[in-house]
């Protein structure tokens, strides 16, 4: 905790540097702002099966370029979750099953891979995106994540409990959202969801290496893990003593599960097809999952854009934690929880993904939004235009997101932090 002397520079700072990244965040999430993430593969999909899609993912999504994660990766797991939800059996994923999505690449040696890759069924055909990742319309996409063996594993350690729900992830949700141990009008209701899909997921998966993939033994280990998970989702004693533990050492470290978590709540591609699934699966709570004070709850997910040295000092600056050498998330949420700003919350610092490679990186300061709270941004006049039915200059150049200038509601000049 800072000195007390430094409490009403906080009182002044805080409360801005919030606002700040609040007003940002709105245009990362308007309904316009949004593509789709997600290259399907053109099969009939359920609201539950996109969202299913969505999470397995997240579970790849690390270390590898993003944007083949979910252009790829989106086409052959949307594919994945189709056949093995109709099919109901994890045969699809056995390496030796002829018709296996999962697929040693010695037998496809015009990939030039090593070791396993995800391989699509269905060619390329026209699919624009997969075109502009070289893949010929005769051809079958492959994907392969950097931590393939673990990542391999967590997906049949996923599907192994939601065999339990007709492999479904609404239902999964809904049964969590039922229980007598997660209130959502209880201040940690959010974070005991984001445990329970981090049991899901992530829990006791371990670190295979590739020469050691077994399709069978690790079955046989899901399945033993999937009994465990039951025992803990129903049992309240169980389950706050994990929750308990796992807010201790792990809850900030859960960045893929806080990710997914924070697009089921506000990402306008994903609430929407989330709550439908949800209320489908016959689940009372989604109302209560609309509440806004919920997203208070969202952690950020912390990754190399927030820790971005430049980017953290910034944030930093004024709070009384500038010599903190603790992780940012875990800092902003210390300083929410002491500051209670009005506007804004700690999940919102995730802007930093599309600020810190335009501004930090490219040492920005002099027009970056953030250098009006530093006294940096000496050149921020020059970009802000404050013109009604144009895009707001400082927005898209900062972070890349189209929003027209609504002068008499921007946060920046409101305040004078033009000056």
């Amino acid at each position: 905790m800072p000195p007390k002397n430094e409490q009403p520079l906080r009182e002044k700072t805080v409360p801005r540097l919030f606002a700040l990244t609040d007003f940002i965040d709105k245009a990362r999430w308007q309904e316009t702002a949004t593509k789709s993430l997600i290259n399907y593969a053109v099969i009939e999909l359920s609201d539950d099966d996109k969202i299913l899609v969505h999470w397995l993912c997240y579970i790849t999504d690390r270390q590898t370029a993003w944007e083949r994660i979910w252009d790829v990766g989106g086409f052959i797991f949307s594919q994945i979750v189709y056949d093995v939800k109709r099919k109901k059996s994890l045969s699809i994923l056995n390496p030796a099953n002829k018709e296996s999505y999962f697929k040693s690449a010695k037998e496809y040696p015009q990939y030039k891979r090593k070791g396993y890759l995800f391989r699509s069924k269905i060619p390329a055909g026209h699919n624009q995106t997969l075109k502009e990742y070289g893949f010929a319309p005769a051809e079958h996409p492959f994907f392969i994540s950097r931590y393939y063996p673990a990542d391999y594993k967590a997906i049949l350690n996923t599907l192994k409990v939601l065999e339990s729900y007709s492999f479904s992830f609404a239902r999964y949700v809904k049964s969590v959202l039922e229980t007598d141990f997660l209130d959502l009008r209880s201040e940690d209701s959010i974070r005991k969801l984001l445990f329970a899909l981090y049991l899901l997921s992530y829990h006791n998966t371990g670190q295979p290496k590739a020469d050691n993939i077994d399709f069978e033994k690790f079955l046989s280990e899901a399945a033993s893990r999937a009994a465990k998970i039951k025992s803990i989702l129903s049992s309240q004693e169980k389950f706050l003593k994990e929750f308990n533990s796992f807010v201790e050492d792990d809850i900030y470290g859960q960045k893929r599960a806080w990710c997914a978590l924070r697009d089921y709540l506000k990402n306008p591609e994903f609430n929407k097809p989330f709550l439908d699934a949800l209320q489908a699966a016959g689940c009372k709570e989604v109302d209560k999952l609309k509440a806004k004070e919920l997203l208070k709850q969202l952690e950020l997910p912390g990754d190399v854009w927030n820790n971005n040295l430049k980017f953290r000092k910034c944030m930093l600056k004024g709070t009384g934690y500038e010599k903190s050498e603790e992780s940012l998330n875990l800092v902003l949420r210390q300083i929410y929880e002491e500051n209670k700003p009005a506007i804004g919350y700690p999940e919102q610092f995730d802007i930093s993904f599309d600020l810190v490679q335009r501004m930090c990186e490219q040492d920005e300061c002099k027009i970056c939004p953030y250098g009006t709270l530093t006294g940096k941004a000496t050149d921020f006049n020059k970009v802000c235009i404050r013109r009604h039915g144009y895009f707001c200059p400082v927005i898209l150049i900062s972070c890349g997101y189209k929003v027209e200038c609504e002068l008499e509601k921007c946060t920046i000049v409101k305040d004078g932090r033009e000056e």
